[in-house]
């Protein structure tokens, strides 16, 4: 067997200047590639579908080999285009890069004209089954020149690292297939020369029907539990009925009205492909892509076929039909059974690393509670410990080691409005000249300040909070208030911690645990008892 040569053109084909043809195929190339990229996800490059690779295998099957320059100048402005959009310098690598892949995508369509040319499927490859399936083994074969050589490039450019090298490449094929099996049909179905079919009110209501099921199905949020995956496969009773009713014209609309639907909701989260992972999404997305053109091209032939044939070839052909469905219906349901299989299995695994984290944070707040237990049993010994005595205790302690995370240890005393002045004094002549209880701008102290004295390690950014009032803070204040009544280790919600500096802002968290008068009665009374807290 031996490829086929170019096929002729028409007289007006002939009459294109080859330099105009290129042009406007470059424009066309580069102007898709552009629009293509809106359709990727939120801070990536991936799409579902890259419509380019459709269009430039069109181009080639209709035009021959000679418009390669027109797909070569096309990906290779685009994709210089994207990495100028990305931030990188259009130098003498990113030049290189992008003329790369261009190669790539010029190859891959070179390469599918001549396999369809090979096996004979090039000039109608929709009027026979045997044609469609060979044309979608092509296009499955042809996408992975450009995904291995893009991507191969990529890493090469240090833009890819290998661990992420295999996901890129399956990507590129993916999409690069979706885009070869959706848009490549449609644009040679719609050629001039495949006949005409009169658009009447009854195409005009199946096309709001199909518009108002794709809406019905895509435009809602899904959740990964409700059993409403298999929603969308309900469109492919509506590209049957478009094959049968309009051939291959009205499959190829059906599926890229589809297409769009769906690649537009899944993009705004909703529709039963937004579930899950990005990588997920994606392959999900357009693998469904595919199959409803695969389904659509099969269709049509399947129809083209028994309306040519007659007696027994024709109910034989009637059997093939009947097959394909069946195994349609097995296939969806083999891809379900194996989405929920594989939905189950993550969530089994995001649930088991949960509680591995869930249980490791409650060993670490166990461990926060008991050193502030032990700096309880100093009180117990020693009613007011000394600054030497407390930095003595937390060195004991090692908590840089032994309670990693920890910023610092620390004590703060219960001050009544009233002793501030007499309490600042105190604490000027025995330990710190320049001491003095203060609060955050705007914040609203109360009865009683809650004074933070000792900290360890007392250095670097520890040193501002000192003589902060953490009774003029709600969420402090809460929880300063809920430890002295249960007795108990309380953490408060997220906070800004006061040993940042101005508007750096680090936010954190505090434990308190309660200190109380030894006279104190208990239960009654465990709120009013309270005279100091450990943090």
């Amino acid at each position: 067997m031996t490829p086929m040569p170019d096929p002729p053109h028409s007289s007006a084909t002939s009459r294109l200047p080859n330099l105009a043809l290129v042009m406007a195929l470059t424009a066309c190339y580069f102007l898709f590639a552009r629009a293509s990229l809106l359709l990727a996800f939120a801070h990536s490059n991936a799409t579902p579908i890259w419509p380019p690779s459709g269009i430039a295998f069109a181009a080639m099957l209709a035009y021959g080999y000679r418009i390669w320059p027109a797909i070569l100048i096309g990906a290779t402005f685009a994709n210089l285009a994207t990495f100028v959009g990305n931030g990188l310098a259009p130098d003498l690598g990113t030049n290189l890069i992008s003329v790369l892949i261009g190669s790539g995508n010029t190859l891959e369509a070179a390469a599918g004209v001549w396999l369809a040319r090979y096996y004979g499927c090039a000039y109608q490859p929709f009027s026979q089954l045997q044609d469609v399936y060979k044309f979608a083994l092509i296009g499955l074969a042809m996408c992975v020149l450009a995904a291995v050589l893009g991507s191969g490039v990529l890493y090469l450019g240090g833009l890819v690292s290998w661990p992420a090298l295999p996901t890129v490449t399956l990507t590129w094929w993916v999409g690069d297939v979706a885009g070869v099996l959706l848009v490549t049909p449609t644009l040679l179905a719609w050629r001039p020369a495949q006949g005409n079919y009169p658009f009447n009110w009854r195409a005009a209501l199946a096309l709001l029907v199909l518009l108002g099921m794709i809406a019905a199905i895509f435009a809602r949020h899904y959740n990964a539990g409700d059993g409403d995956g298999w929603l969308p496969y309900l469109l492919i009773l509506c590209v049957a009925w478009a094959a049968q009713r309009y051939a291959q014209r009205g499959a190829s609309l059906c599926c890229l009205l589809i297409a769009t639907g769906a690649v537009l909701a899944t993009l705004r989260g909703l529709g039963p492909f937004a579930v899950g992972t990005l990588n997920d999404a994606l392959i999900g997305l357009a693998s469904y892509v595919v199959l409803c053109s695969v389904i659509g091209m099969v269709l049509s032939a399947d129809d083209y076929e028994r309306h040519r044939l007659q007696g027994p070839m024709r109910s034989q052909n009637a059997a093939h039909w009947a097959t394909l469905m069946a195994g349609i219906a097995l296939t969806v349901v083999v891809w379900q059974l194996v989405a929920l299989s594989t939905e189950r299995r993550a969530r089994d695994q995001f649930d088991a690393r949960a509680a591995d984290i869930g249980e490791r944070i409650s060993r670490r707040m166990d461990l926060y509670a008991s050193g502030l237990r032990g700096a309880r049993a100093l009180f117990r010994v020693e009613a007011e410990p000394t600054r030497v005595q407390w930095h003595a205790f937390t060195e004991a302690l090692d908590i840089r080691n032994s309670m990693p995370g920890m910023l610092g240890l620390g004590y703060a005393a219960l001050i009544p409005n009233e002793q501030r002045e007499q309490a600042q004094a105190q604490i000027r002549q025995h330990d710190q000249s320049d001491f003095h209880i203060w609060s955050l701008p705007g914040a609203s102290p109360g009865p009683a300040a809650g004074v933070v004295l000792y900290l360890e390690p007392a250095s670097g950014a520890n040193l501002r909070a000192f003589g902060y009032d953490m009774m003029s803070e709600p969420i402090r204040r809460q929880a300063m208030l809920e430890a002295a009544r249960l007795g108990e280790p309380v953490l408060t919600g997220r906070v800004v911690l006061v040993q940042e500096g101005p508007g750096q802002g680090q936010p954190g968290f505090l434990m308190y645990f309660p200190i109380y008068h030894q006279q104190a009665q208990f239960p009654r009374g465990r709120s009013a008892a309270a005279r100091a807290w450990q943090r």
